[in-house]
């Protein structure tokens, strides 16, 4: 039980880590304009996992990883706004 409490704070942490990162970084990553191209995301994905890399030691992550996770958190956040929504609306 104690091992999984501390699975989630160790996964927290690298959550905010790269939330903070990726907010550094939002400008281009999240650019929708046909102006940024795909080279230029991918660089800024490499740039923030070197700057991740550098900041932690028990694991090394590449930029296509950390898109991914990314990609991740955004899915669940959308997730839970839907939810709170659908809730109330059911609510009132």
């Amino acid at each position: 039980m104690a091992e999984d409490k501390r699975k989630q704070s160790k996964l927290a942490t690298i959550g905010e880590l790269l939330l903070s990162l990726v907010e550094a970084h939002y400008n281009i990553i999240e650019n929708k304009k046909l102006t940024v191209t795909i080279k230029a995301k991918l660089a800024e994905w490499k740039i923030i996992a070197d700057e991740y890399n550098s900041q932690t030691t028990n694991s090394f992550r590449t930029g296509g990883n950390l898109k991914a996770q990314w990609e991740s958190i955004k899915k669940v956040a959308r997730k839970d706004v839907a939810n709170n929504r659908k809730h109330m609306i059911q609510t009132g």
